[in-house]
Parts: C-alpha cells; structure tokens; sequence
C-alpha cells in the first residue's frame, strides 16, 4: 500500500484492479473507511481499527453502495 499525502490531500493505493470499491464507515467513528470487495470478502483499512477482511457473500456477487442515514 502506497501512502501520498499534497497539499492536504492524502491518496492510498489499495487492493487490485479487479476488486470493487465498497467505502462506508465500517467502525462507527463517522469518517468513511477504504475498502474493497472480492470474490465474497470485504477487505477494509479502517480509520480506527485497521485493515481486516471479512467474508460476506460469495464470488460473483455484485456489491451495492452504502447508504448515509443520519
């Protein structure tokens, strides 16, 4: 994982180019956390607990974005 950081702007690069982007507030502190999804596993760098990955679903199956509810 590459780290940059310009002008107050920090980029990651993470995960492959097959993978799918899935970004939510996995742990609840209010800020959106990196992650993607692969073959039924969500793979997550979390702002506060770090990266995990997490099986949910199976491979084939289509992600769908996140949702914001105050």
């Amino acid at each position: 994982m590459k780290k940059r950081r310009e002008d107050g702007f920090a980029a990651r690069q993470f995960g492959i180019s097959t993978d799918k982007p899935v970004a939510a507030d996995y742990d609840g502190d209010g800020r959106t956390g990196i992650a993607v999804f692969r073959g039924g596993v969500r793979y997550l760098l979390r702002s506060t607990e770090g990266f995990t990955g997490i099986q949910f679903g199976r491979n084939g199956d289509k992600p769908i974005s996140s949702a914001f509810v105050p």
